[in-house]
């Protein structure tokens, strides 16, 4: 394939993956980013370091609709350390996506602290199962009918 150019995706989102230094798709990249773009459920498995992570959350960032103020991607991680990790590589992407509103919910802090600030919903959320059921099932916090995307 060549370069990101060749997925169709949008200026803003190419030239962010740029300035993060990504400027050619991974193997994995290459095969999953334009099943995901058409909507696809996919089941990936790949060695660590392959590029599995930016995947998923190229597709999620170049169709998220930034004007809506809904959560519209749940990310789950087994463990807190892959969640903080995945939150980090969405948030490589505000300097050229300011809107973008991405939340982590997982152990790293205390329940409360992981609720404050949700009366607007993020765009994505990214957290461990624990705390997802705790925030998004238990309480409620958040609406989950406008969700188009769920990564485990």
């Amino acid at each position: 394939m060549g370069n990101f150019k060749a997925f169709n995706l949008n200026e803003i989102t190419i030239k962010s993956l740029n300035i993060q230094g990504f400027y050619s798709p991974s193997d994995i990249q290459e095969k999953v980013i334009p099943k995901a773009l058409k909507g696809s459920s996919l089941l990936v498995q790949s060695p660590t370091g392959s590029g599995k992570t930016l995947s998923f959350v190229t597709p999620i960032i170049d169709r998220l609709n930034y004007s809506s103020h809904t959560l519209q991607a749940v990310v789950v991680s087994p463990t807190r350390e892959l969640a903080r990790q995945i939150f980090d590589v969405f948030t490589g992407f505000k300097n050229q996506f300011p809107e973008l509103k991405v939340r982590l919910l997982s152990s790293e802090a205390n329940s409360s602290d992981n609720i404050d600030g949700l009366g607007e919903a993020p765009h994505v959320v990214v957290g461990t199962p624990g705390r997802l059921n705790d925030i998004l099932i238990k309480t409620h916090q958040l609406n989950l009918l406008s969700i188009k995307t769920l990564v485990l």
